[in-house]
């Protein structure tokens, strides 16, 4: 199980330090531009080893940040090649694909 959860306007509450007695692994994106790593470390995490859940912060502010579309792609494009070598499930295809639509389900 993999939980993602941002645009909280509560952002006092440290929820990775809640979360992470209760999870194999928690992570929290302090930029925008570790979004797309986040989003595949995580699920990657849970598959590991023995399977658990995880849990990924994306606050408020840091959804709201800009980058150029030169960035985006490069981000994508280094976040899609680790992916392929790390992870050999579709999730994280899905992941690269619902990013660049800049859709959210």
């Amino acid at each position: 199980m993999v939980m993602i959860s941002g645009a909280c306007n509560f952002q006092e509450l440290d929820k990775v330090a809640a979360i992470e007695p209760f999870s194999k692994f928690c992570a929290k994106a302090t930029d925008i531009s570790q979004i797309p790593k986040s989003l595949f470390k995580v699920p990657d995490q849970a598959l590991f080893g023995r399977p658990g859940g995880c849990y990924l912060d994306l606050p408020n502010d840091i959804l709201h940040q800009t980058v150029s579309q030169p960035e985006v792609e490069s981000l994508l494009d280094a976040t899609e090649d680790k992916a392929t070598i790390v992870s050999s499930n579709n999730c994280c295809s899905f992941l690269v694909f619902i990013i660049k639509q800049g859709k959210i389900i």
